[in-house]
């Protein structure tokens, strides 16, 4: 056991890996996709009905409790 890293070493450098990997995807993304892209992204998935805060919890929400609040 003495003759390779520790396994703490070894999580710790896997971790830096990562976050190395995540910090180039990071900036490859903000170089390569331009910010109208994510503009126009954006609005279509808040225009889809799909962004959560859109009424998606008014109309289902008290029908799905079965009245208990009566």
């Amino acid at each position: 056991m003495a003759d390779g890293p520790r396994t703490a070493t070894r999580l710790g450098l896997y971790a830096a890996g990562l976050a190395v990997v995540f910090a180039g995807a990071y900036g490859a993304g903000a170089a390569l996709v331009p910010d109208s892209v994510v503009d126009r992204w954006v609005e279509r998935a808040g225009a889809d009905g799909h962004g959560g805060d859109d009424g998606a919890e008014q109309g289902g929400h008290d029908a799905g409790h079965g009245g208990g609040d009566r």
